[in-house]
């Protein structure tokens, strides 16, 4: 009888279509964490009360909770993260990533993709970061160097076995991060086509008899769509860049795409079930990172702590005041471009100064301002460059920037009248440099970033001066240090018909 009973448990446990704890992994994410070392307000929810969300200590707890689950269900786990992890914040820059790193060398991170903003500290130091980090970095679509190999310390491809499941993952990088970025960051780097590289990774992998294929990518929703339904073969992507929140994830020619939203706000859980290299079932799940459900981890707290007293005193300097909160607009000029780009002007004696929308990060309080408020405002890492350029190709700067109504330019030093319903090319019908109206061929001074000098449309512009000695967050800190209080500064330098 007891061996009948032993031969009837066998043949359940092996009949087919039964599937063994082996068989199901999970894959817990995230993407675009962007320096976010600590909690942030959690701006969207109508409380009275400050809620505090995010952050390592709570991620870390959440880690634990979902490693503790995982053994004792017996089933594997990997963590992966979507990119742009090492710099955003003064926190973690100023003290060039390191405390990115720690963080996720403690939660546990197992692979990473190369994000576009990885090198926004320097390569050299990118270098270093990456060598401390006890992670795989893929870079698949990366080159480096003359010869072009892969960038230090990343990998093209890996295979990971979890109990009886092999992962083949592969990881795609922007390939035009070379317009997002400064020219000098990115000399020796080469960044090859997404889709070409993809089905390339995919034909290596499977080749090599994986169960499951799962991209790594920092390329934005979009992209993923189209790499999903132009690359057969991939079943996961893990995505960023694009700082979606994707409650469910997306299923694209068979393929399962999903991204956590970005800031280390919210954690994402892929569960998959696995039988003969298919994923026969899924379940999925996006966790807000909440301090009432995750309470701070505390040894990582303490770690965080340390790396931010270093910061604190230097950060929270009061360096001025205002006399009302100074914002943005990103639709078209408003009081902080203005302030900004007042600034920029000033700084070199320019005949105009420009700053993308999107250089114009943060807003100003009303008060005392502390030289966090302006590492906020502008890119840590920006300096002020100048350009000559004719005033024909004035016009055609403010032309481009029309064909994006919510991405104009922020100016100083004259004004603009247009017809935004107009034919493209023609929107723009006067600019005044100064008080005199532009003349075609004649050459004007502009201050702007190295960040917008750096882009393709300004690539040939042959007169350049570099002012790198300072960054424009000093050059704020200068101005408000000269200015009892500083005023908001009103009016609006671009007139729409």
């Amino acid at each position: 009888m007891k061996t009948l009973l032993l031969i009837i448990t066998v043949f359940f446990i092996l009949t087919p279509g039964e599937t063994r704890a082996s068989d199901e992994i999970t894959l817990i994410f995230t993407n675009d964490i962007h320096g976010k070392i600590i909690s942030q307000d959690a701006f969207w929810l109508d409380s009275d009360t400050e809620v505090r969300v995010g952050g390592f200590p709570k991620f870390a707890t959440y880690m634990e909770q979902q490693r503790q689950q995982a053994r004792e269900e017996e089933r594997p786990l990997l963590y992966l993260d979507g990119g742009d992890f090492l710099s955003g914040t003064p926190e973690s820059d100023l003290l060039n990533g390191r405390p990115l790193i720690s963080g996720l060398n403690l939660t546990g991170l197992d692979y990473a993709v190369f994000g576009n903003h990885e090198i926004d500290l320097g390569t050299e130091n990118l270098k270093k970061r990456l060598d401390e980090l006890d992670a795989e970095v893929l870079a698949t679509n990366l080159r480096y160097g003359e010869e072009e190999r892969t960038f230090p310390h990343t990998i093209k491809y890996a295979v990971e076995k979890l109990d009886e499941v092999e992962i083949g993952l592969f990881g795609l990088v922007h390939k035009n991060t070379p317009e997002m970025a400064l020219p000098a960051l990115v000399e020796d780097l080469t960044f090859l086509p997404e889709l070409e590289t993809a089905e390339t990774a995919v034909e290596k992998l499977t080749a090599e008899d994986v169960d499951i294929i799962v991209a790594v990518t920092h390329l934005g929703l979009e992209r993923d769509r189209r790499l999903a339904t132009e690359v057969d073969g991939i079943d996961v992507i893990i995505g960023g860049h694009s700082h979606d929140l994707l409650w469910q994830p997306e299923e694209v020619n068979q393929t399962l795409i999903t991204q956590a939203g970005g800031r280390l706000r919210n954690a994402g859980r892929l569960d998959l079930r696995i039988d003969n290299g298919e994923i026969i079932e899924h379940e999925h799940d996006l966790t807000t990172l909440y301090g009432h459900s995750y309470p701070p981890d505390t040894g990582m707290q303490k770690v965080m702590d340390e790396y931010l007293q270093i910061a604190e005193d230097f950060l929270n300097e009061k360096v001025g005041r205002t006399t009302d909160a100074v914002v943005k607009d990103s639709s078209r000029d408003g009081p902080l471009g203005n302030l900004v780009t007042d600034v920029m002007r000033a700084a070199v004696g320019a005949d105009l100064a420009l700053i993308n929308p999107l250089g114009v990060l943060d807003e100003l309080p009303a008060g005392e301002v502390t030289r966090r408020d302006l590492i906020r405002v502008v890119r840590f890492g920006n300096h002020l460059v100048e350009l000559e350029f004719t005033g024909d190709q004035i016009n055609e700067i403010f032309e481009d920037s029309f064909r994006f109504h919510d991405r104009l330019y922020q100016f100083s030093g004259g004004r603009v009248a247009a017809d935004t319903s107009a034919d493209r090319g023609e929107r723009v019908m006067s600019i005044k440099i100064g008080d005199q109206d532009f003349e075609p061929g004649d050459t004007y001074s502009v201050s702007t970033t190295d960040f917008v000098a750096g882009q393709e449309q300004f690539a040939n512009y042959r007169e350049r001066t570099d002012y790198s000695e300072q960054r424009l967050w000093q050059l704020l800190e200068i101005y408000f240090q000269t200015v009892e209080k500083v005023e908001p500064r009103g009016g609006y330098r671009y007139q729409f018909q």
